[in-house]
């Protein structure tokens, strides 16, 4: 076998498997971040619309404070 093939074998072996272990970390660590940041934002609109709703009644102007995001309130038809 030719030292360029023998390198090439030993290379994909290495490689392969060291990739896939990354490739599985990454993902659960961009899982982890993602979902930290989506409660911390809820958290945050959780926070404002309580507050919201203390200083007035009228919810149907609401807008979420990171202005992504609009929420409107219908009251139901009795």
């Amino acid at each position: 076998m030719k030292l360029l093939t023998r390198t090439i074998i030993y290379y994909a072996l290495l490689s392969v498997p060291l990739l896939l272990i990354a490739g599985v970390a990454f993902y659960f660590i961009i899982t982890s971040e993602l979902n930290k940041s989506m409660d911390e934002s809820l958290l945050n609109t959780k926070k404002h619309l309580e507050n919201y709703l203390k200083t007035k009644q009228d919810t149907s102007n609401y807008a979420a404070p990171d202005g992504d995001s609009f929420m409107r309130f219908v009251p139901k038809a009795r």
